[in-house]
């Protein structure tokens, strides 16, 4: 226990928030306002994670013996203890790094705390899905990746995408087809990115092939459930509106431009590592289009979908390029690994894609995707072969 404290301390004298890190709270804290708008109501969210105490509680089980309650008490303790710093740290840590049970059972304990309801569930999970599947890929890239870390973090990808699974479910069955749409738009389009780079990074690294298989199973399961309730949405009567299509559409041109800002302002980046970030941005406004056309045409729920559509694949643009540049994969499929500054943000890199456009045709439009959605009845998988990190504050 006192080795542990110890650790700790030494990691916090190093520790401090860089710019860029400030960047991407105030980042965090936007997209989470997007997200989670203010409610009328607020419903308290049961759950069952292992308490973020179990790492220290190992030494001291009898203290650390506490309620829910005390324990949320207990972390937000722990929180102003080591330090908004540390905190925000403990994000980039890794397994077998001393921040790392910080960053899974303090900061992750925490976030679930905010997640009311059943899409607030989902968006969590999936959240932390893909963090393990960063966290995989980046051990892998240092050569880190052993069978049981390997094993450990494939378990705690089945656990998250089960639990974002079953929140879906439970959408579905209360008939919030737009909740549901939302949330397993995002969640195929996370898994789509990571299926991409499992399967560049499969071929000097197999210890990755298990992962890629079930996130390539998952991918799939989510498909079928976006197709599913998308037909849901398109002649749900509280979303077939002008007020509400045209709020979509708003949300979707917003999306676009940031993305459009951002993909500019990488000037640490390659052109070609930006290739497919740009293909993917002319995909959804190309899809956004297809939305104003329906729109103006009175078909509101196909137009909310379409234009859903558009903001999802403008955001799957900056997350692909996120994640390359946060792996330092370069155009050619190399990598750089600087072992000094093991988890911060590395420099320029990126994985050309080829393939990027094959997903917003199908995507924005819907008699395709009946015939794509086939397909992937019959066990095909979108190519491999490519390629937030998200802060949910």
């Amino acid at each position: 226990m006192e080795n542990k404290l110890e650790q700790l301390n030494e990691e916090m004298k190093n520790i401090a928030l860089s710019r860029e890190d400030k960047d991407k709270i105030r980042e965090g804290i936007f997209s989470y306002m997007e997200r989670h708008p203010v409610r009328n109501e607020i419903q308290v969210r049961r759950h069952s994670r292992k308490s973020m105490m179990g790492w220290l509680s190992s030494g001291y089980p009898s203290l650390f013996n506490l309620t829910h309650t005390r324990t949320m008490a207990l972390a937000l303790i722990i929180v102003l203890f080591l330090g908004g710093g540390v905190s925000f740290a403990a994000d980039r840590a890794l397994p077998g790094d001393i921040l790392y049970p910080v960053k899974t059972e303090v900061n992750e304990e925490v976030r679930s705390w905010v997640a009311f309801g059943a899409k607030s569930g989902a968006e969590l999970e999936a959240d932390l899905a893909e963090e393990r599947l960063e966290e995989a890929e980046k051990l892998a890239l240092k050569g880190e990746l052993d069978d049981e870390k390997s094993t450990a973090l494939l378990a705690k990808f089945i656990l998250h995408a089960n639990s974002a699974k079953s929140n879906l479910k439970k959408l579905e069955e209360e008939n919030k087809s737009k909740a549901a749409y939302e949330a397993s738009v995002r969640h195929e389009s996370s898994l789509e990115i990571h299926s991409e780079i499992l399967g560049g990074l499969l071929r000097e690294h197999e210890s990755l092939k298990n992962l890629k298989t079930e996130v390539d199973a998952y991918a799939n399961d989510a498909a079928l459930v976006r197709a599913k309730v998308q037909a849901a949405v398109v002649i749900d009567k509280k979303v077939n509106t002008d007020r509400v299509a045209r709020g979509m559409e708003t949300a979707s041109e917003n999306k676009i431009g940031e993305v459009e800002r951002y993909i500019e302002k990488q000037a640490s980046l390659s052109e070609t590592a930006k290739v497919g970030a740009s293909l993917r941005l002319d995909d959804a406004k190309a899809i956004y289009a297809e939305g104003e056309l329906k729109l103006e045409s009175g078909a509101y729920g196909e137009a909310y979908v379409l234009f859903q559509q558009a903001k999802e694949e403008a955001e799957e643009a900056k997350r692909s390029l996120k994640t390359k540049k946060n792996l330092n994969i370069d155009a050619a499929g190399k990598v750089e690994i600087n072992s000094e500054t093991r988890d911060e943000e590395v420099k320029a890199g990126g994985l050309s894609e080829s393939g990027a456009t094959t997903s917003a045709v199908g995507r924005g439009d819907l008699r395709l995707e009946v015939e794509k959605n086939s397909e992937r009845e019959n066990g095909k998988i979108r190519s491999e072969g490519e390629l937030k990190i998200d802060i949910d504050l």
